[in-house]
């Protein structure tokens, strides 16, 4: 990398009287004027100040004097950048930061605006960007906090760091992420994704593609599109293919916050917690759906959660039950190893209902074609009004909706299957296939199925640890099989030429 002259860096950064932005006076209401990357890097001169891109430009050539390129605007919490940045829809083209042993990097470093309206990055775009740090690194801001950032987007290049690695932003505290897309390479080890490595702020109608990386042998908390979640994620998704090792999902590798209407169509390869939407989910997930294949990298034993739509899903011991699954679907095929699901691979004191999986599912123990585990501890694990579709292979505790119904918790906690049913081919090695559950037990509460059913026909199986089999699909396809079930608000059937399906999804 070419570097700046000893000349220019004296009257850059110490004689800011000397040289100036050419227009603009900081204010709101006449913002500095930035046409290159000269005036960019001014920005640390006043964190406070209203900046506008008057055009696009390169960097490609810039360095701090260092050696590490471009400089970070706002370094760390004691130094944050405090403005506001408008890039009036111009393009910063080959940013570069080589700084592997700085924390916070990206355009800019850290950003924490404390006033109840926030600060505001919007309208700017980065091309090509190749940007290095060791924690909390992103291509528009390594931590940001009170900050909207908006109508922005990264385009080609690399961001990579050890831990807490966004396309967008590192690490994203209050305000939102809105409007705003990637399509980069992202690579680090840990809690990263393709747009926020870590989110605690709303990311609403945005999205990532490009490649999600893994540094070396570790590949925890990774999505496609972010790497934790404990907000609010509208109407955002993923198209990247991703491999990591645990809590690895389509769009969110941890998800402890709310999902809604948003999906992943990527591939998701993992060894534990892996899912085509989520790895794992404490939240709810609502009207959002996951259509790529998941798998593990062999076939090991021990690999363990496994689903089409989220790995596992499980309330924490919460004061409320959060984890939920609502009006969702998975349509992928699904290997794995023990609990391995269509939909969720365990099902651990939470809720799915309204929702269903079509893709094939395959692993050694505890594998259905909606969920592969289904477990109390101190919640009512419910499952109701779903249904599973594809076939289910495996060498024991395989069901054709739940492969292992287990009241394994408190004596009041039962695990709850209601007004469901499954069609598809089941399959047991060894023993226990069902043709709606495979096995069931108790260590406290009790395994309830009720009004559920399933497809002897197609299922090869005429028994089950719970529900009613019906003898032929035709009977599958006639709305009085399906006793007490809503067919006015919830169920809609093709009378003798469908099975029953829902209206809303």
């Amino acid at each position: 990398m070419r570097k700046i002259s000893t000349l220019a860096i004296s009257l850059l950064f110490t004689s800011t009287s000397i040289m100036a932005f050419s227009k603009g006076d900081g204010s709101e209401n006449n913002p500095y004027i930035i046409m290159n990357c000269a005036e960019l890097q001014m920005m640390e001169d006043n964190l406070f100040a209203h900046y506008q891109l008057g055009t696009s430009f390169s960097c490609f050539s810039w360095d701090y004097g260092d050696d590490g390129g471009f400089m970070p605007i706002g370094r760390d919490y004691e130094n944050p950048f405090a403005g506001v940045l408008d890039g009036q829809g111009y393009e910063i083209r080959d940013l570069h930061i080589n700084r592997p042993m700085q924390d916070h990097v990206g355009l800019f470093g850290y950003t924490h605006h404390q006033t109840v309206e926030g600060g505001r990055i919007s309208h700017i775009g980065l091309i090509d960007p190749m940007i290095f740090g060791k924690n909390y690194v992103g291509g528009i801001t390594g931590t940001s906090q009170y900050t909207i950032i908006d109508n922005s987007f990264v385009e080609g290049g690399t961001i990579e760091g050890a831990s807490t690695v966004g396309g967008i932003s590192g690490f994203h505290l209050h305000k939102v992420v809105q409007n705003s897309y990637t399509n980069t390479t992202v690579i680090s080890d840990r809690v990263f994704g393709g747009l926020v490595g870590e989110s605690r702020s709303e990311i609403v109608n945005s999205h990532a593609h490009g490649d999600i990386l893994v540094q070396s042998t570790l590949g925890n908390h990774m999505g496609g599109l972010i790497g934790i979640n404990r907000n609010i994620v509208r109407e955002s998704y993923s198209t990247t293919d991703i491999s990591g090792v645990y809590y690895v999902g389509g769009l969110i590798g941890s998800n402890h916050g709310d999902i809604e209407a948003s999906y992943a169509t990527g591939n998701v390869i993992g060894d534990y917690t892996v899912g085509g939407l989520v790895g794992e989910s404490s939240g709810k997930i609502t009207d959002s759906y996951a259509i790529g294949n998941v798998s593990i990298h062999n076939d090991s034993y021990g690999y363990r959660d496994i689903g089409g739509l989220a790995g596992r899903i499980d309330s924490y011991g919460n004061m409320s039950q959060s984890a939920i699954i609502e009006y969702s679907y998975a349509t992928g095929n699904v290997t794995g190893s023990r609990n391995v699901g269509g939909l969720v691979g365990e099902n651990y004191d939470g809720i799915i209902t309204v929702s269903y999986a079509t893709g094939h599912t395959k692993g050694h123990e505890n594998v259905g074609g909606l969920v592969g585990k289904n477990i109390t501890h101190w919640f009512d694990t419910i499952i109701s009004q779903s249904y599973a579709m594809g076939s289910v292979e495996g060498l024991g505790y395989v069901g054709g909706l739940v492969g292992f119904n287990f009241a394994g918790g408190l004596p009041c906690t039962d695990a709850v299957i209601s007004q469901s049913y499954a069609v598809g081919f089941v399959f047991a090695e060894y023993d226990a296939a069902g043709g709606l559950v495979g096995f069931r037990n108790s260590h406290g509460g009790n395994p309830i199925v009720v009004e559920s059913y399933w497809d002897i026909e197609s299922s090869q199986q005429d028994t089950s640890e719970g529900g009613i089999g019906k003898e032929t699909t035709k009977e599958m396809m006639k709305e009085e099989t399906f006793i007490g079930w809503d067919f006015d608000t919830v169920w809609q059937i093709d009378e003798d030429i469908s099975y029953p399906y829902h209206q809303d999804l």
